[in-house]
């Protein structure tokens, strides 16, 4: 039996030239051989081939450079040299420039050769382009949080300049008693204490709102263990009087008040806290939807449990529910049912920090009242 690789010679055979095994050997490897470069132990390049000449932009057989190390950037010499001392086989990744100073990200790929002499075979592969979509993404989802962080923000001053309305309102108020005490002759040494005293006290209810924001907006750096319960009741006090103002109630149970995750706090809360605008922005659309639901009490009920080495907290809504269309495309970046008062990259974002950063997941169902979105995590 003929083996697969066997060959036949046809009867135009004889018009084939001697040396065409050869020449046909040399054409495969220029089209499909990496680039690869003949080195001795201290770099220097003894043989390379046409593809590798070509990833650092060299002309048709010529050289420009003998040594290796002239390539590479000065972070990637030391990983060089220890491949040349120790080349085991296994891939590592340089960064280098070609003779035109363009930047490059290469894998290298060394071994010994079986002669005298130390010298070694290197092999590249040039993924400079895969680098620079990566590189791209990576500066996309930075944009995206970014804007992500800008929209919590906005939120946030709202809730902050809510807040901030009655104390205002109370030293609008104090002032004007003072003035009316001074003209009546009834300002005195205790009435003047009794006002410093509301006053600082309106003034402290206001520094900590301040507090409150920019604990918020600190970013970490590496991750913590932290009580997960913690975290949503501090996004509830900072949320919930406006969410009263637009009569939604947040009820919050907890079958496991002490348990901890490993992770970035304030990322998480940032979740929290789209979730829960999200859940009253639902719970708005209806009533703008339904004349009956105007009056309404709106729902907003969170729930924490944890069965086995997962927490999960539930965030639940009586506002429209989800249609099964936008359901599929909810998680999607720029995906928004809110027109132009939506970014549609909150729950996005939402996602990628629980799953990416948090090593959870972030799923949502309809229930029989509205939307559940549900944030699973790993407990400690």
């Amino acid at each position: 039996m003929k083996s697969d690789t066997e060959t036949n010679d046809s009867r135009h055979a004889d018009n084939m030239p001697e040396n065409f095994a050869a020449a046909a050997a040399a054409e495969y490897f220029r089209l499909f051989s990496p680039a690869f470069c003949v080195l001795d132990e201290k770099g220097n390049i003894l043989r390379s081939n046409s593809n590798f000449r070509k990833v650092f932009a060299q002309k048709k057989n010529s050289l420009t450079f003998d040594n290796i190390m002239n390539l590479l950037t000065p972070k990637s010499i030391p990983t060089m040299k220890k491949l040349l001392k120790e080349p085991d086989g296994k891939t590592a990744k340089l960064k280098a420039h070609n003779v035109h100073e363009e930047k490059l990200y290469l894998k290298v790929c060394i071994s010994e050769l079986s002669v005298s002499g130390k010298l070694f075979i290197a092999f590249f592969e040039n993924i400079s382009k895969i680098k620079r979509l990566q590189n791209k993404q990576k500066k996309q989802e930075k944009l995206l949080i970014q804007q992500s962080k800008m929209a919590a923000m906005g939120e946030m001053l709202g809730v902050i300049a809510h807040q901030w309305k009655q104390p205002l309102n109370t030293l609008a108020i104090i002032a004007q008693t003072i003035g009316d005490d001074f003209d009546h002759g009834e300002l005195n040494a205790d009435s003047v204490e009794e006002h410093i005293d509301a006053i600082n006290s309106q003034i402290l209810f206001m520094s900590t709102t301040v507090d409150d924001f920019r604990r918020f907006f600190i970013p970490q750096k590496t991750p913590h263990k932290f009580r997960i319960k913690d975290s949503v009741e501090e996004i509830i006090s900072i949320i919930d009087p406006q969410l009263k103002t637009c009569n939604i109630t947040v009820c919050l149970t907890s079958e496991n008040d002490s348990a901890e995750t490993i992770g970035y706090r304030n990322e998480l809360k940032q979740v929290i806290l789209n979730l829960i605008v999200n859940a009253k922005d639902a719970i708005t659309h209806r009533r703008e939807k339904d004349e009956k639901f105007r009056t309404e009490k709106g729902i907003i009920e969170i729930k924490i449990s944890s069965m086995a080495n997962i927490c999960t907290i539930s965030i639940g809504d009586n506002g429209t529910g989800i249609s099964s269309g936008v359901m599929k495309k909810l998680f999607k970046p720029y995906f928004t049912t809110k027109n132009d008062n939506g970014t549609g990259i909150g729950l996005y974002l939402s996602k990628t920090i629980v799953e990416d950063k948090m090593h959870g997941t972030l799923s949502v169902e309809n229930s029989a009242t509205g939307a559940v979105f549900t944030v699973s995590l790993p407990l400690t």
